[in-house]
């Protein structure tokens, strides 16, 4: 005969079926045990994880990818894999998962000829679904990527080349991964004339009467360029506009100082601050060029960055 099962072990059973439950939540669960499980519910995860110590690991690791140089970090707990393209490249995927990403246009060119009088380059447009980090414009976070068995084309776009004598900076090129594409800086303005509508908008020129106006930015990749003003007004040390970038609008100086350039975005995956705005001052002269893969806009003179893409999943 069966003895009858004592109610201390129902309550041992009890405790063994709730200790074995996933939790199901958008956020993870706090003091986590070894090998407790839990369903992440954040739209860009949708998938089942289990504690291992010091990260939450993937238990479904059918996704598997390549292209780039490729790396693995730790943050908040989750174990990432990130592949960076610095140039033109592909990105082959096998099997399906969800992919966030970070896709930075060239930056635009400087206008040409005197530094005071032309505007600055506006950054490369920039968009993210990288969670904890922003996207441009003070635009909301994009959603991950659900990709499939395929090659995906990633394209660096270039940064736009400076104006010659008399010449407006050239538009950087658009950055593109996948189905995202980040459209590039505007160029900066010649004197007179209005700056470049781009991922961020390029610098207006000088003027001797009213003002000149900055290129428009584009929504959830980054900011207008500044206005050009009179530049006949001596206590401006300039007066052509700086260029947008993807945290903040080219800015106006004050009395006795240049126009300040818009602010980029600090990206913890890439581990730089990346898509700002060109400068613009007349002395000193901080102008410089956009630096390589930093999709930042030229100074006034200087030819603008090139893009990067990143691309990141949870493994």
């Amino acid at each position: 005969m069966t003895k009858a099962r004592e109610n201390s072990d129902y309550t041992g059973l009890a405790a063994d079926i709730a200790a074995a439950t996933p939790t199901v939540s958008a956020t993870a669960p706090s003091s986590p045990a070894a090998g407790e499980m839990w369903f992440d519910t954040n739209a860009n995860s949708l998938a089942m994880k289990v504690w291992k110590g010091s990260y939450w690991n993937l238990l479904n690791n059918s996704f598997s990818a390549s292209g780039g140089t490729i790396s693995t970090y730790v943050a908040n707990g989750i174990q990432y894999r990130v592949h960076k393209f610095l140039s033109s490249g592909t990105f082959t995927v096998v099997g399906s998962g969800l992919v966030e990403y970070l896709v930075v246009a060239g930056g635009g060119g400087g206008g040409g000829t005197a530094a005071e009088q032309n505007g600055a380059g506006g950054a490369g447009g920039y968009r993210s679904s990288l969670v904890g980090e922003s996207t441009g414009g003070g635009g909301t976070l994009e959603s991950a990527l659900l990709l499939t068995d395929s090659a995906h084309t990633v394209t660096i776009g270039g940064g736009g080349a400076a104006g010659g004598s008399g010449q407006a900076g050239v538009n950087g090129s658009n950055s593109v991964f996948s189905s995202i594409t980040s459209l590039g800086g505007g160029g900066g303005a010649l004197r007179y004339n209005n700056g470049a509508s781009g991922g961020s908008g390029g610098g207006g020129g000088d003027v001797e009467t009213g003002t000149t106006a900055g290129g428009a930015g584009t929504a959830g990749q980054g900011f207008a360029g500044a206005t050009g003003r009179n530049h006949g007004n001596p206590t401006h040390w300039t007066d052509a506009g700086g260029g947008g970038g993807a945290g903040s609008a080219g800015g106006v100086g004050g009395t006795g100082q240049a126009y300040s350039a818009g602010d980029g975005l600090a990206s913890a995956t890439a581990g730089v601050t990346l898509a700002k705005g060109g400068t613009v001052d007349e002395d000193p002269d901080p102008n410089i060029a956009g630096t390589a893969n930093s999709g930042n806009g030229g100074g006034t003179l200087y030819a603008g960055g090139s893009g990067i893409v990143l691309v990141r999943y949870v493994i």
